[in-house]
């Protein structure tokens, strides 16, 4: 089953999210674009038994386009926010971490292997 849902609103994302897998008792999750990673802190606050797919490559690639990623020392930036989503989740043992592209990543999974899928990215 294929539903798509736009977050607009005042409140932050993760919270909209968390609303929407709590509402229809979804179980795995993907993360596209994953950054400093405060969808996935603040969601696993939330819902902590969530099974979460981060992908994200964590350095600046070809496809990837706009000012962000123009920015001095943009690859130093996304290493230490590795880190820092690392450190944040370390206690969690259903979190699987794929340092690769988006267009790589939907080739390793079936379709409809993820109950819900958040895509906040450009690779």
């Amino acid at each position: 089953m294929r539903i798509r849902h736009r977050l607009i609103g005042e409140k932050p994302r993760w919270i909209g999210i968390s609303e929407l897998i709590l509402k229809n008792n979804y179980k795995k999750y993907a993360e596209i674009g994953v950054y400093d990673g405060q969808n996935i802190i603040n969601l696993k606050k939330i819902i902590p038994g969530l099974e979460a797919y981060l992908i994200d490559p964590y350095k600046i690639t070809k496809k990837m386009k706009g000012s962000l990623y123009k920015q001095d020392n943009m690859n130093k930036t996304l290493a230490q926010y590795k880190i820092k989503v690392h450190k944040a989740l370390q206690h969690y043992d259903d979190i699987k971490y794929l340092y690769i592209t988006s267009l790589k990543a939907a080739s390793k999974f079936k379709d409809d292997f993820f109950d819900i899928v958040f895509i906040d990215a450009d690779h």
